[in-house]
């Protein structure tokens, strides 16, 4: 066998395997909580466990009804989007494409139409086994998952 042959056999293997998997082993949760047990994957979702909510008493209270919480940013988005309405003044204002007519409550969607369809480069991302094409990463493996995946798993 030559190393030309390899070569071939390993590219037409490659293309019959999916490139984007999930596995079904949950990854190794290495931190744990001496008070309550519960582990974690990354040592920093431990640290804020801890410090927030871990036998943690809830010491902000909402001005307006004494609702309790363990965190002040969640009293703050309790008190803007329950007593103060803010976020429906921030669905009010529109984000116009310059291209075309279509517009967004959100920047970031904005930015999401321009590069997808309005880019001078669109970008796109085709499935290796059956050529599918679609926009988005996240797309492409979902389409993996729901049409190709089950058949490797078997």
């Amino acid at each position: 066998m030559r190393e030309d042959d390899i070569v071939t056999v390993n590219k037409s293997y490659s293309r019959a395997m999916p490139r984007i998997q999930e596995s079904n082993q949950e990854p190794e949760k290495k931190y744990t909580c001496e008070m309550c047990a519960r582990s974690y994957v990354q040592k920093h979702n431990l640290m804020a466990h801890q410090k927030y909510d871990c036998n943690v008493s809830p010491r902000f209270k909402c001005k307006f009804c004494k609702k309790r919480f363990k965190r002040k940013s969640h009293m703050c988005n309790h008190v803007n989007s329950v007593h103060l309405k803010t976020n429906f003044q921030a669905s009010k204002i529109r984000h116009k494409c310059d291209k075309c007519s279509r517009s967004y409550s959100w920047h970031r969607d904005l930015r999401r139409h321009k590069r997808l369809q309005h880019a001078s480069v669109k970008p796109q991302f085709v499935c290796d086994i059956c050529g599918h094409t679609v926009k988005e990463k996240f797309l492409l493996s979902r389409h993996m998952n729901s049409r190709h995946l089950k058949y490797f798993n078997t």
